[in-house]
């Protein structure tokens, strides 16, 4: 019998919607910042004050249920059925899973991120500001923020997605794991609802990511080598990024996102290396010790801090609430993401390389680099803190690189990482919003260029814009707001999952 495939075409329900409403989103936050703010600073108050206790509880909830998910039976299919042979090494499935999620994140908030714990901790943290216990809290808590629950939440999506592409053949789509188990009225109105919301919210959170990436490069720049930190500085720092990561996403994630994530782990490890031998070895490793004991003794307490009995204390608000929604918001396109890479792979070394690899990586990466952060402000090298207030976090990181042995190199390839590392996850991204665009797509077919083209673009003059207009924070802070509805998605997510691995693990029991 002659298989005949679907033509793919824009799905123009889903594209149309998600693109508008986004980018005029995004131009109100950047024409009228203080209206925009102050609307955003009402929505924010109420989602952390109604419904920060289910955002940090469903996510540890999250990490227990995927975890119960992998040592279970149904941990034992195989993502494409029995026969199916995985088609990237451990390396490159390493690379890409761990580059396809980070961006520009945990370079910018592994030194910055422990310095605010360390000079205001949370009164659940039983520690005064700039003390030996601040320290090593505002370590394990940066460890703990950035490791298993946002990953968790990405494999999640990611097991339902490649199970529904590769063992039922569907069609790729954040919303096929949900196919089987609605009528196909109530599945008509989803198919579309769901990728249109997640196409809505990463637009901007994307954008903000890669405004981040643009005042850190700028600042760099700046700082060590002179460039002038301007407009035409900026345009011209985006306007390489979005070349590199619109071209690699054009070849595919067989070969550009392959190489990319590549050379970008070999980035990365070479400055932990260099960090962990040239900076303060010894508290690095005592302090980075220390830390993840505390990370593990006390996981479940510091995953669900909440301002109980604390006052008007924001910490919550302003750091585990806000990591936790915005990890729920990028849950459903990095899944689909990932669920690219799974074919041939057991659902348990799925879970495990998706959330245990970078997991170990980011530990290490933050106690490095938070712990040379944290030893310069108790040793009274460097006053952080004040740096911080003074000259903003984005130049306060290349002060703390200034400390080092051969700072400018040092910086250099920063700088170089830095800008590979929004690449890589643009990359992925990209590709990922232009296959949500597309009808009748194939997990092994690509979305049309033009689809990804006008998607990267998008994505560059926002960020450029972004940056431009000093409307990050504003914006940035609209997905707190939107991550609530998105858990409500995952929770969804998590439920057909179940079902579905129950279904194949029995499937496999009866043959």
């Amino acid at each position: 019998m002659t298989v005949f495939k679907k033509k793919t075409e824009l799905a123009k329900g889903v594209f149309w919607p998600s693109y508008l409403i986004g980018i005029a989103v995004i131009v109100l936050g950047i024409a009228n910042q203080k209206l925009f703010g102050s609307i955003l600073d009402a929505g924010l108050n109420w989602v952390s004050d109604n419904f920060g206790w289910w955002l940090v509880l469903f996510a540890l909830i999250l990490v227990l249920l995927v975890f119960g998910l992998a040592f279970s039976k149904a941990g034992d299919v195989v993502i494409g059925g029995a026969g199916a042979k995985p088609e990237y090494t451990m390396w490159q499935w390493f690379s890409m899973s761990l580059k396809g999620g980070i961006g520009t994140g945990i370079l910018f908030w592994a030194m910055g991120e422990p310095i605010f714990h360390m000079a205001a901790p949370p009164a659940a943290a039983g520690a005064q500001p700039f003390t030996r216990e601040a320290g090593l809290f505002a370590i394990s808590q940066t460890m703990l923020h950035w490791t298993i629950a946002q990953y968790a939440m990405y494999s999640l999506c990611a097991v339902g997605v490649a199970l529904m592409a590769y063992n039922r053949r569907r069609t790729i789509s954040v919303s096929s794991i949900f196919e089987p188990y609605l009528s196909s009225s109530v599945y008509g109105v989803v198919k579309t609802v769901v990728p249109m919301v997640s196409l809505f919210c990463i637009v901007g959170a994307l954008a903000c990511s890669m405004a981040v990436g643009l005042m850190q490069i700028n600042s760099g720049l700046n700082f060590f080598f002179g460039l002038p930190i301007d407009g035409v500085t900026v345009f011209a720092i985006a306007a390489i990024m979005v070349t590199v990561y619109v071209v690699s996403c054009l070849t595919g994630i067989k070969k550009g996102m392959r190489v990319l994530s590549s050379f970008c782990t070999i980035v990365f490890i070479g400055l932990m290396v260099y960090v962990l031998c040239l900076g303060p070895t010894r508290f690095i490793v005592d302090a980075g010790t220390e830390s993840l004991g505390v990370f593990f003794n006390r996981f479940f307490e510091h995953s669900v801090i909440l301002p109980t009995m604390a006052g008007n204390e924001t910490w919550s608000k302003s750091w585990i609430i806000m990591f936790m929604a915005s990890f729920f918001v990028y849950a459903p396109i990095i899944g689909l993401f990932l669920a690219r890479l799974g074919k041939g792979r057991t659902v348990r070394e799925f879970i495990f390389m998706n959330i245990g690899a970078p997991t170990l990586f980011c530990i290490v990466w933050i106690a490095i680099w938070g712990g040379t952060t944290v030893w310069l402000q108790y040793t009274g090298i460097m006053d952080v803190w004040q740096s911080v207030n003074e000259k903003g976090l984005e130049v306060t990181i290349f002060t703390i690189l200034s400390t080092l042995p051969f700072a400018k190199i040092l910086a250099a390839f920063f700088i170089i990482a830095v800008f590979f590392s929004f690449s890589t996850m643009a990359d992925s991204i990209t590709g990922t919003m232009a296959t949500l665009s597309t009808k009748n797509l194939s997990v092994d077919d690509e979305a049309p260029r033009w689809l990804k083209i006008i998607w990267g673009v998008s994505f560059g003059v926002i960020g450029y814009l972004l940056v431009a207009t000093g409307g990050v924070d504003s914006v940035r802070g609209m997905f707190t707001i939107v991550g609530l509805p998105i858990s409500f998605i995952v929770l969804a997510y998590a439920y057909c999952v179940i079902r579905e691995c129950g279904r194949i693990a029995a499937e496999t029991l009866r043959h």
